[in-house]
């Protein structure tokens, strides 16, 4: 028999549920989950998620896996903040990935959950060839007496929301959409550690972070003004994302922040960065003094820029 769940099973009645990958917690997330958590307190019954810790397209797209914005260490407590009640994650595999939508309805979400609403994204889809839908599960309301409510898309500038166009904004640079797409900044999660201080022989210390999720994107290189919080305390900063090619040219992309006005040994904490604007792309420098110039430039434009974000 499949095991179907990450922990273990529930035991619910009386639910309202929603199912998903939630990959971002975006605006458009955030609208499903509202709506969820109105309708379960109208009705008195508990707002569930279910959701998963690995990315479904990781099965789907062998060839090209697909990064992920939200590191799986963090996905349970984002939908706590969000006023959740119950959070559960599917065991998602190769054999659970070809489970028709009609058996997941009737081995899954009605014996565990017994919900009395289901929300429904309006892309939401599960089961064999993605057959489960808003529609799918209207067809099965008046057998398992449950009432399904599908929540419109919400859009920025003309197109619709969704975890594959912020990841889209960002690896081509465009910060400022995906970040009015995420509703909040798009945030790097990760540990401070020893790099080979080529910042501090130049005037300019910088932290190294190494994600917590190595498949969390890394968006497109360049210099960012960025925030970080230390101690319950914001720091701003300069965070370059790339292979730093006047000082190190090295093969593998790093993230470096530079935090102004702030000196002190945080290796080995735990840091959330927020990118908050896309400064310039990084480029080769003739020298290390051209390189020193630059920097200067970008601190001097990134303090301009603080009170929009202070």
């Amino acid at each position: 028999m499949m095991n179907w769940f990450n922990d273990i099973r529930p035991q619910m009645q009386n639910t309202a549920l929603t199912m998903g990958n939630f990959d971002g917690m975006h605006l458009g997330h955030i609208k499903v989950l509202s709506e969820l958590i109105t309708q379960s307190e109208q009705m008195g019954i508990t707002p569930v998620v279910l959701s998963y810790i690995e990315h479904p397209g990781h099965f789907v797209h062998f060839q090209h896996p697909v990064s992920i914005l939200t590191p799986r260490i963090v996905k349970k407590q984002l939908f706590l903040e969000q006023g959740i009640e119950k959070v559960f994650f599917l065991n998602f595999t190769s054999e659970s990935a070809h489970t028709s939508a009609e058996r997941f309805l009737k081995d899954v979400m009605i014996p565990n959950f017994q919900p009395k609403l289901i929300v429904s994204g309006y892309d939401t889809h599960f089961g064999y060839q993605r057959e489960g839908n808003a529609d799918f599960l209207r067809k099965f309301e008046q057998e398992y007496h449950y009432r399904t409510v599908q929540i419109e898309p919400v859009y920025h500038q003309n197109t619709i929301i969704s975890s594959s166009a912020i990841r889209k904004e960002l690896m081509t640079g465009n910060l400022e959409t995906a970040n009015a797409m995420l509703g909040q900044p798009y945030r790097l999660y990760g540990t401070v550690t020893y790099g080979l201080k080529l910042g501090k022989t130049i005037g300019f210390p910088t932290i190294n972070l190494n994600l917590l999720d190595i498949e969390q994107l890394i968006p497109k290189n360049g210099i960012y003004l960025s925030s970080v919080r230390i101690e319950g305390i914001k720091h701003f900063g300069l965070t370059n994302i790339g292979i730093s090619p006047t000082l190190k040219n090295s093969a593998q992309i790093e993230i470096e922040t530079h935090i102004l006005d702030f000196d002190s040994d945080i290796y080995q904490q735990n840091i959330e960065l927020d990118l908050l604007k896309l400064i310039r792309d990084e480029k080769s420098f003739a020298s290390v003094e051209e390189l020193k110039q630059a920097i200067t430039r970008d601190i001097v434009l990134g303090r301009s820029l603080l009170k929009e974000y202070e």
